[in-house]
């Protein structure tokens, strides 16, 4: 008879004491290990074969892999190349552009037509006039005023006076302004060498009085070179 107990995991009889075993019961457990045990050998080569071929795609995979990684490497091989010339290429194109710019801004900094050269600043400097003041000493005769160099035209006038005032009651004329050059001259004052010379005097046939020296009186006068 069958035992009266069996193992938790196939069913195999686990017989007691007052069990009475067949061999019925003895062939019945060993066809249960041995369906156990083919159960088991068929669940390791699957596992085996499962493993295999894990093993055979990991090998694909690192083909692929290896492939992905080397087409990559060449792809930004090929980038950076191409990059690197087009970052050549740019920089020789600045480069030039930049001496184009420099090239202009030198020809245009030498450039006597657009820029005033020494020679002009020079004459344009010779030609401010130059200003001055004197005060009348009442001298008679002419006065020379000194400037260090001979004008070429120039005028004066006594500060806060009219150029000209009739005095009505002599029947004269003050003229406190007068004009110079060195092609001419009006009266009371006239072009000399190293500067001028002005004038004051009584009134002549003419009735003008030349007031350009009297005592005291400030005097303005402009002059060009």
């Amino acid at each position: 008879m069958p035992s009266s107990k069996k193992t938790p995991n196939i069913y195999l009889n686990s017989w007691l004491g007052s069990d009475k075993p067949k061999k019925d019961d003895f062939n019945e457990d060993n066809q249960i290990l041995d369906q156990s045990i083919g159960a088991l050998g068929a669940r390791v080569d699957g596992v085996e074969e499962t493993a295999a071929r894990l093993e055979e795609a990991g090998g694909v995979w690192d083909g692929k892999l290896t492939a992905a990684v080397q087409s990559l490497e060449s792809a930004l091989a090929s980038a950076g190349a191409a990059l690197n010339g087009s970052i050549t290429g740019v920089q020789g194109e600045l480069d030039t552009r930049i001496q184009g710019v420099q090239a202009n801004l030198n020809a245009h900094a030498a450039s006597t037509v657009v820029h005033v050269g020494a020679a002009e600043k020079t004459a344009w400097n010779s030609a401010a006039p130059v200003v001055g003041t004197y005060t009348g000493n009442g001298a008679s005769g002419a006065r020379a005023v000194p400037l260090g160099f001979a004008p070429r035209a120039g005028m004066v006038f006594a500060a806060g006076m009219p150029p000209v005032m009739m005095m009505w009651s002599v029947q004269t004329c003050h003229q406190y302004a007068g004009f110079f050059s060195s092609l001419g001259s009006a009266g009371g004052a006239a072009a000399t060498g190293t500067g001028f010379t002005v004038t004051s005097a009584s009134a002549g046939s003419d009735g003008v009085a030349y007031k350009l020296n009297e005592n005291g009186f400030p005097y303005v006068y402009v002059v060009w070179k």
